[in-house]
């Protein structure tokens, strides 16, 4: 690692001998377009954070309750609106992260340094998205132009031998063509026994504006992670009284002394936007990613391979009072699951392959009628010839320093393949929402209050090794000041 930093230094001292004009402009393409009540945040709030993944944002801005191991580059299970993170959906300029296939997002695998801003969007409208029941959020990476040659460095340290690396150099080799890579390395060494992690992140992206209202992207992001995994202190061997060993972790006993997760991921996304004219803009995205996940466990040791790619269309354009946001997006999605040692299966993830293919059609619009913005949305998706049909409608009040709203919306879950094969169920969830609140500002003072009710039906749970359907009904309220 002091090899590459040293090296992207040297490139940085070479081409800093270049007398050149310090200017740095911003280009984001792909965003939420027309998104009721999207929260953004900036590169510039980012570096005010303490964070270590992408997660830690969450809980700081959106205070997202989270499920975790206490350990570093562990799973972790986000809540959204007091649903678990399988109703959510994470984006990288425009594009799923997951797709189909797995139901958690790994955070490790997102050069957060090097993230021009977060998009986030946590109410009713959400599910205009693909599988964003409870939020959806869109990470899009900085594409930059800039005279003189710039090296990012950050570096973290944390408990239990945490080290974080950020590095990344930026610079215009043409007029109109930047180039951007870097890497980012996480390690610890775990507070008890087998709970390592040790994760590599390589990235690359080109940027180039071969015409004036033509802007392309081309991003390359290369993750490969290894986890210890211990299943938990193994309380069969001592008393859970004994806390002095229990939480001892230099003594403590752990189920799984040796098992990890191994996994290696390529993430391939070409953005590119056109300006039509002055009130019309087209978003064209093609993406595909590819993931190996070697489990070792002493049961059920399994192999994953995945894939999905895709492309999408997005079109926005105004029209007197309205303006509106449509387009399509075609998916396919696999997942092959080969178990290492079929003599110690157990059935719980068992092997074949399984897949998904998606074509979707969407519209989303904001229409101003006196003191009022009206945002309706539809979303229809066709899943290897089944149907689902997401809508919903939100109002908002606009007055000096006021804005009430209402909405709601009725959508879909599809379970992941990873689901899948666990529950042998492809039936869809269905999510029915309506929310109130007010937005309050005025001079330094802010206030966002919500009130919202939440109805699943046909709910996947998981418990052990069984899963069961069920239905909840949740009724909450938030206010963020």
């Amino acid at each position: 690692m002091k090899t590459l930093t040293l090296l992207f230094l040297l490139v940085n001292l070479h081409l800093l001998a270049q007398s050149k004009q310090d200017t740095i402009n911003f280009y984001p393409i792909a965003e939420f377009n027309l998104s009721f009540g999207k929260t953004e945040l900036h590169f510039k709030q980012l570096e005010t954070y303490d964070y270590k993944f992408a997660w830690d944002i969450f809980n700081l801005i959106l205070n997202s309750p989270s499920n975790e191991l206490g350990e570093n580059g562990k799973p972790v299970n986000l809540n959204f609106n007091f649903i678990d993170m399988r109703s959510s959906n994470f984006f990288l300029n425009g594009r799923s992260l997951n797709g189909y296939i797995y139901p958690y997002q790994l955070f490790h695998m997102l050069p957060l340094d090097n993230i021009y801003k977060i998009e986030m969007l946590y109410n009713f409208s959400s599910p205009i998205f693909q599988n964003s029941n409870s939020s959806a959020s869109n990470f899009i990476f900085k594409n930059i132009f800039t005279q003189r040659p710039i090296t990012r460095v950050r570096y973290i340290e944390d408990a239990y031998d945490f080290i974080a690396t950020d590095v990344s150099f930026t610079h215009n080799f043409h007029k109109n063509l930047n180039l951007t890579f870097g890497f980012r390395r996480s390690v610890s060494a775990g507070r008890f026994t087998n709970s390592q992690h040790d994760a590599w992140n390589f990235f690359i992206n080109s940027f180039w504006i071969p015409l004036k209202n033509l802007k392309i992207s081309l991003l390359n992001i290369y993750t490969t992670a290894k986890t210890g995994l211990n299943g938990g202190i193994d309380t069969m061997r001592v008393s859970p009284s004994a806390e002095n060993i229990i939480y001892n972790e230099r003594v403590a006993s752990v189920i799984e002394e040796a098992s990890s997760l191994l996994s290696k991921r390529n993430d391939l996304t070409i953005s590119s936007l056109f300006q039509v004219n002055s009130i019309s803009v087209i978003d064209f995205i093609l993406y595909h990613t590819f993931q190996t996940d070697k489990l070792t466990l002493r049961k059920d040791p399994n192999e994953r391979n995945s894939n999905f790619y895709g492309l999408r269309l997005n079109f926005k354009t105004s029209i007197s009072s309205a303006e509106m946001n449509m387009g399509f997006e075609i998916q396919k999605n696999n997942l092959k699951i080969s178990l290492l040692n079929d003599t110690l299966a157990t059935g719980y993830i068992p092997s074949g392959s399984k897949s998904i293919s998606s074509f979707s059609a969407f519209l989303n619009s904001r229409f101003n009628i006196g003191y009022f913005n009206i945002y309706p949305f539809v979303r229809v998706e066709n899943l290897s010839g089944e149907m689902s049909l997401n809508y919903g409608l939100g109002v908002e009040m606009n007055l000096k320093n006021l804005k009430p709203y209402a909405g709601f919306s009725h959508s879909h879950r599809i379970p992941t393949l990873f689901e899948q094969f666990i529950s042998g169920s492809s039936d869809f969830e269905k999510h029915q929402v309506y929310e109130v609140g007010l937005k309050v500002k005025g001079g330094n003072f802010s206030l966002d209050i919500k009130i919202q009710n939440r109805r699943v039906f046909d709910f996947l749970v998981f418990y052990d090794s069984i899963s069961y359907r069920t239905y909840i009904k949740r009724t909450f309220g938030e206010a963020n000041f």
